[in-house]
């Protein structure tokens, strides 16, 4: 006797329906065979993946220390740049410049570096971040020229260095 409605737990004579579907045709019959996975299949992905991981992991690490680094070769030049801009239109009396500490850099006003100045503007670098050498670099007021300079920012954590090149008309690069 057939039921009007399906349900999986049906059962004609002690089987189900979906039992004897797959005893009567012989292409059903092979692929309940090959349903599911072996333990090597699932051994052989959970590897794979467990080597996807760690490469993954590893690398995100590195690109903190190096955006660290790229993040104040950019803030350097655009305060570079900022002072030059400012000594080229003459804005103030008297040229810009920019004084580098090993820990941090300043924004000035003049043709000399005073540490007390009033409208000098200090910026300390991330943990890690050095420059060398100490110097100042100052840009002359209305032709923006200076001496050429060559600074190193060094990433203690990683060792890696950058160096910025100041040529004497005040183009700015990065190597």
């Amino acid at each position: 006797m057939l039921k009007l409605f399906y349900s999986p737990r049906s059962t004609i004579h002690g089987f189900t329906l979906i039992e004897l579907l797959i005893a009567r045709h012989p292409k059903l019959q092979r692929r309940k065979a090959i349903l599911g996975f072996t333990l090597i299949e699932l051994l052989v992905v959970m590897g794979i993946f467990a080597i996807m991981f760690g490469f993954a992991s590893i690398n995100l690490l590195r690109p903190q220390t190096q955006a660290n680094l790229d993040t104040t070769l950019s803030t350097i030049v655009a305060d570079l740049k900022e002072q030059q801009i400012r000594a080229m239109t003459g804005n103030g009396p008297s040229a810009y410049g920019v004084y580098f500490e090993p820990s941090r850099y300043t924004l000035f006003t003049g043709s000399i570096y005073s540490a007390g100045a009033a409208d000098n503007f200090s910026v300390n670098l991330e943990g890690g971040i050095t420059i060398s050498p100490t110097t100042s670099v100052v840009f002359v007021r209305r032709s923006g020229q200076t001496t050429a300079t060559t600074l190193t920012i060094t990433n203690t954590n990683s060792s890696e260095q950058k160096t910025i090149t100041i040529n004497t008309l005040g183009a700015v690069t990065i190597q």
